[in-house]
């Protein structure tokens, strides 16, 4: 049992807190007729793990980041 994880879709990461964030992420989510994408909050222990490794400490949470 590894804490790996495989991503088929593509990933949005976003600040669940921010209400422009979570209307847009909504709108994205409404218009994702074919479910390509999946959502997840950056105060998620999954995004936290995956953007840890992506990005520089001080960046995560200022952005929506798309993987």
């Amino acid at each position: 049992m590894g804490s790996d994880f495989k991503i088929d879709n593509r990933i949005v990461f976003y600040d669940g807190f921010c209400v422009v964030c979570s209307n847009f992420i909504n709108l994205l989510i409404s218009s994702d007729k074919n479910k390509l994408n999946k959502f997840t909050t950056i105060s998620s222990k999954y995004a936290q793990k995956i953007l840890k490794e992506k990005m520089n400490h001080e960046e995560i949470g200022k952005f929506i980041v798309y993987l």
